[in-house]
């Protein structure tokens, strides 16, 4: 490390030239971690609903404790629940847009294949439909092909 006769490091020199030691996280997600996490997360607790005790799960419990202190005006409460309710909602919007794009899909099988479809590929076609939501339902309740 070159240094000027103040001491100093001379332009385009560094005095730590490997740089700052990159922070090393925790392996905090081994498998044994994860199930005690989840067995915990699981646990029925008894929370006072209403002046009653009631038991629910942790995550349960928390997730009412957020909502409450959010309905309450508790702003990284609010910020956090709007958080949480938009990825539930994309992730909800993902699965039922994946859902509609098979139900599609195997409909086209039915239409131009109809010999090749047994009653329980019916069947299956019809359980996947009426786990839609209603509005989606009458979208394909004119194809009559699973009446």
């Amino acid at each position: 490390m070159a240094r000027n006769e103040r001491g100093q490091f001379m332009p385009g020199t560094s005095g730590n030239p490997d740089g700052r030691p990159r922070k090393v996280e925790p392996d905090m997600f081994e498998d044994t971690d994860r199930d005690i996490f989840f067995e915990i997360d699981n646990e029925d607790i008894p929370v006072n609903v209403g002046g009653r005790p009631v038991k629910m799960t942790i995550r349960k419990a928390i997730d009412r404790q957020m909502a409450i202190k959010a309905a309450s005006g508790d702003i990284r409460a609010i910020i956090e629940w709007n958080k949480r309710r938009d990825r539930y909602i994309k992730k909800y919007a993902q699965d039922t847009t994946a859902t509609i794009e098979q139900l599609v899909a195997s409909l086209k099988i039915v239409k131009e294949h109809p010999e090749d479809v047994t009653d329980d590929y019916l069947n299956a076609l019809k359980v996947i439909l009426e786990s839609l939501h209603p509005r989606i339902q009458y979208l394909f309740d004119g194809t009559r092909l699973l009446h």
